[in-house]
């Protein structure tokens, strides 16, 4: 499943999810940013949605490990 992942009401890119571990109450997944993503900007209070859909999804919090300055775009 995607979902958006947004700060306010913009979207700033997505992701799938791909990972995780339930037991440690975490998930993780490529990010792929969207024409409104800052790269290395200091994002805070993100939230996410099912993709295409106003269904919020429950975090206590989303980071975005963006390493593009040093190693290129393909790991943000």
């Amino acid at each position: 499943m995607r979902y958006e992942i947004l700060t306010g009401e913009i979207i700033i890119g997505s992701t799938e999810f791909e990972s995780g571990d339930p037991t440690m109450g975490f998930v993780f997944g490529k990010f792929f940013p969207s024409e409104n993503y800052v790269s290395n900007f200091d994002y805070q209070g993100l939230s996410a949605l099912v993709f295409g859909t106003s269904e919020p999804i429950a975090f206590e919090s989303i980071v975005i490990e963006d390493y593009s300055e040093q190693f290129g775009e393909e790991v943000i």
